[in-house]
C-alpha cells in the first residue's frame, strides 16, 4: 500500500530499538509507528479484530494500554501485527505519539549526520 494511500503517516522504527511487550510477550519489535497505533513482530500469530494489551517502555516511562489487531502477515523475523490503540484506554497512544516524534529526531541526528 502506497504511502499516499493511507490515512496516517507511519515512521518506520526499523533502525530503533523500540520493544514492546504484547499481552505479556516482551521482546516483541516495533517496526513502524503512527499517530493511531504501532506494527510488531512477535513470535505469535493473532487473528485481526483481537483485542490485545500493550506496553513500551521510551525514555524510562511505561506506556500501557489495549490496541485492536488491525493487520496480520507472516514474515521472516515473525508474524507482523498491525496494532490500532483503543482511545480512553490507558496512555499507551500519548506513548505512540512520543515515540513517533522520538524516531523521528532519530531519523533526522542520522541524516544530518550523513549530509
Amino acid at each position: 500500500v502506497s504511502g499516499e494511500s493511507r490515512q496516517f503517516f507511519r515512521v518506520s522504527t526499523v533502525l530503533c530499538a523500540y520493544e514492546a511487550e504484547v499481552e505479556g510477550t516482551s521482546g516483541c519489535r516495533i517496526v513502524d509507528a503512527s499517530s493511531m497505533g504501532v506494527a510488531v513482530v512477535c513470535d505469535f500469530e493473532r487473528e485481526i479484530g483481537d483485542p490485545m494489551g500493550v506496553s513500551i517502555v521510551l525514555k524510562g516511562r511505561r506506556f500501557s494500554g489495549e490496541c485492536v489487531v488491525q493487520s496480520v502477515r507472516e514474515t521472516r523475523a515473525g508474524w507482523r501485527l498491525g496494532l490500532l490503540c483503543v482511545s480512553g484506554s490507558g496512555d499507551l497512544g500519548d506513548g505512540v505519539h512520543a515515540l513517533t516524534m522520538d524516531a523521528q529526531r532519530d531519523q533526522l541526528r542520522r541524516i544530518a549526520g550523513a549530509a
